[in-house]
C-alpha cells in the first residue's frame, strides 16, 4: 500500500470518529414532555429567540419568558402546533436538556407557534443558556 493511500485512509479514519463522537454528544435543546411522548425543539427551526422581561403589577419581581419565533413548515412549526394541539388538557414538562424550565402546566389551548410563542424561564441564567442555543 503507498504511503498516500494510508494518509488518505487516516484522515477519513479520524474525521469519521470526530464526527460520529459529535454526533453522539448530547445536545441540550427544549423538550417538551407530556406522559409517553416528547417532542424537541430544534435550533434549525428557530428563526430567532430574544429575552422579554416585564413587572408584574406592583411586584418588584420579572417575569422572564423567551420569544421564539419558529420556521414555518411540516418539520417545525406544523410539528409543534400538532403536538399541542393534541394533548390539550394534558400536562406538560418542559426541560432543557435535564435541567427542568418550568413545572408541570396544563396545556389550555393550542398554539400557533409560527406566529411565535413566549416559554416562561425563571432562571436568567437559565434564559440566556438556551437563547445562545437557538440564535
Amino acid at each position: 500500500m503507498s504511503l498516500i493511500r494510508i494518509t488518505v485512509l487516516i484522515v477519513v479514519f479520524s474525521s469519521f470518529y470526530t464526527t460520529s463522537s459529535l454526533a453522539d454528544e448530547p445536545r441540550k435543546v427544549i423538550t417538551y414532555s407530556v406522559a409517553n411522548e416528547r417532542i424537541t425543539l430544534p435550533p434549525r427551526c428557530v428563526k430567532s429567540a430574544i429575552l422579554r422581561e416585564a413587572a408584574v403589577g406592583n411586584s418588584p419581581l420579572l417575569s422572564r419568558s423567551i420569544m421564539f419565533m419558529i420556521q414555518p413548515g411540516a418539520e417545525c412549526a406544523d410539528h409543534l402546533n400538532a403536538f399541542f394541539e393534541r394533548h390539550i388538557g394534558s400536562m406538560v414538562s418542559t426541560r432543557f436538556g435535564q435541567q427542568e424550565i418550568m413545572q408541570p402546566t396544563k396545556i389550555i389551548n393550542a398554539l400557533r407557534v409560527e406566529r411565535g410563542f413566549s416559554q416562561y424561564v425563571e432562571d436568567k441564567l437559565l434564559a440566556e443558556e438556551i437563547i445562545a442555543t437557538y440564535n
